[in-house]
């Protein structure tokens, strides 16, 4: 299972990274099997602009075809 997280107008430090994988690992783990793929796009949705809305999309590539999206929006990088 590939992990890849990615951040727009988000800074996000070696800590957070690594507790997102962990939860991931944690959280899919045991359907490691039947995943090819997870990417964490985690964003701003007010950019440079200001505001406290993050926003958190998980996209899971399935083996041997299918996708699942979740997204959610919160105030935090931790809460989303």
């Amino acid at each position: 299972m590939l992990i890849d997280v990615l951040a727009r107008d988000v800074t996000l430090d070696e800590g957070t990274l690594e507790w997102i994988e962990r939860r991931l690992q944690f959280a899919l783990g045991r359907f490691a099997g039947r995943i090819r793929r997870v990417q964490v796009i985690l964003s701003d949705i007010n950019g440079h602009r200001g505001g406290t809305d993050k926003q958190c999309r998980v996209r899971i590539a399935l083996i041997p075809k299918g996708e699942i999206l979740v997204e959610d929006v919160d105030t935090t990088v931790e809460a989303v």
